[in-house]
């Protein structure tokens, strides 16, 4: 179970804050961890600025399903920001964010023991066009790298670039 809380810091501050103890319970596999109990939660923060510009801050730790050797899961942890301005018709905005996946159990590949750790680097930068009150437009680019400190066989880098069209009644 969960707890979190939501609130109006100040006049242009919003958070929410949650947190979790979370448990599982594995079967199978004798030489795999049956169980582990985490910690996880989150923070954000939006921040007006201005009427048209508009901040955000965010930080997470939360627990994810892995089949890499013995680990049974990750442990996520992550910061993220990002920003938006409002130009009439037009939204522009930029968002970042860094995620550190830890998993918990040793492991060999290829003659290498140790835990493994990838840190994954994101940044994009979108482009919002409302030509009508119910049909929209957006171009974003998109920029993902992760770098594994564990072996090179994990890193590698992905380039999306998406447009799309919204139509809402």
């Amino acid at each position: 179970g969960g707890l979190g809380v939501t609130g109006i810091l100040t006049s242009r501050l919003t958070g929410k804050i949650q947190a979790d103890m979370h448990f599982r319970r594995y079967s199978g596999g004798a030489n795999l961890k049956h169980e582990t109990t985490n910690i996880l939660g989150a923070a954000d923060l939006k921040y007006q600025a201005t009427r048209r510009l508009q901040a955000r801050l965010g930080v997470w730790r939360t627990i994810q399903e892995s089949t890499f050797g013995f680990s049974r899961h990750t442990v996520a942890t992550g910061a993220s920001f990002g920003a938006t301005q409002a130009l009439g018709k037009w939204a522009l905005g930029f968002d970042g964010s860094f995620e550190t996946n830890r998993y918990p159990e040793a492991t060999t590949l290829r003659g290498e023991y140790g835990t493994r750790r990838d840190d994954t680097y994101t940044g994009s930068l979108r482009a919002d066009y409302k030509v009508r009150t119910w049909l929209s437009t957006d171009l974003s680019y998109q920029r993902s790298q992760r770098h594994s400190r564990f072996s090179n066989d994990f890193n590698f880098a992905s380039d999306r670039t998406t447009a799309s069209l919204r139509v809402q009644f």
